[in-house]
């Protein structure tokens, strides 16, 4: 009730799959979704099928990664699904496979796969892939990138 009473415009979801299935369920039920939009952040795009399009109307998907960006992610989604029997890739998918071609690289590059020589080169080459474009990992470990709305 807090969120319907707010008067926000979008009422952001910290939930995916089941968990986020059974709260839309309960926010159409409280009339949440006539006038607000939820935004899932944990939702990913291959989860939404077995929710359903209509209940997914008025839904705000919040993702990193989409299959049909850019020549480039098409070109990944292409192999993705030729490897794995037509599945669309999302995000986790993305995101792993862009992490394992930079550590890689990064063995390559260093000659080893030691693993402080390793990281170190990580973290002081840039990855650059079909979905990252010059994007650092911070001194904490952590990657952080900003991507202009679409």
């Amino acid at each position: 009730m807090t969120a319907q009473s707010s008067g926000a415009k979008v009422v952001a979801l910290p939930d995916s799959g089941a968990d986020f299935a059974n709260a839309l369920k309960r926010a159409e039920e409280f009339g949440l979704t006539q006038k607000q939009q939820l935004a899932p952040l944990g939702l990913m795009i291959n989860q939404t099928h077995s929710i359903g399009l209509q209940p997914l109307q008025n839904v705000r998907l919040t993702t990193t990664f989409y299959r049909d960006r850019t020549d480039e992610t098409r070109a990944f989604a292409k192999r993705y699904e030729a490897a794995f029997d037509g599945r669309i890739p999302n995000e986790a998918h993305a995101s792993t496979y862009s992490a394992i071609i930079h550590y890689l690289k990064a063995i390559a590059a260093a000659q080893t796969d030691e693993g402080e020589a390793v990281v170190r080169q990580m973290k002081n080459t840039p990855a650059n892939d079909f979905e990252m474009k010059n994007v650092r990992i911070r001194a904490d470990g952590q990657v952080m990138r900003i991507r202009q709305q679409q």
